[in-house]
């Protein structure tokens, strides 16, 4: 059974249209960095995991992590869009209620 930042990892990478293993790649663009940084900053609120567990997870470094988390509001108010794709990762992972 997978642990609850594989969910998180699958769930967002269905959401975006893309791969877990493109969302966890080292490949920059927006189309899988923005899907990772929102999939790390839930990782980090619905786990309480630890920034090295959760780097870890990621195949990243703990500071990574920290950035992302830092990042996502800035993220989500750049790009409403994405705001509505974290509702359905959140609705996707029993997290809340669709709308």
């Amino acid at each position: 059974m997978p642990g609850p930042i594989e969910l998180i990892i699958h769930a967002t990478a269905d959401e975006f249209g893309i791969t877990a293993t493109a969302l966890l790649s080292r490949n920059r663009s927006a189309k899988f960095s923005h899907p990772r940084i929102l999939a790390m900053s839930l990782a980090r609120e619905l786990t309480k995991l630890s920034y090295p567990a959760i780097g870890r997870a990621f195949g990243k470094h703990h500071s990574t992590i920290i950035s992302a988390v830092d990042r996502s509001p800035e993220l989500l108010e750049l790009h409403p869009e994405y705001v509505a794709k974290r509702e359905a990762v959140l609705v996707r992972l029993g997290q809340s209620e669709p709308t």
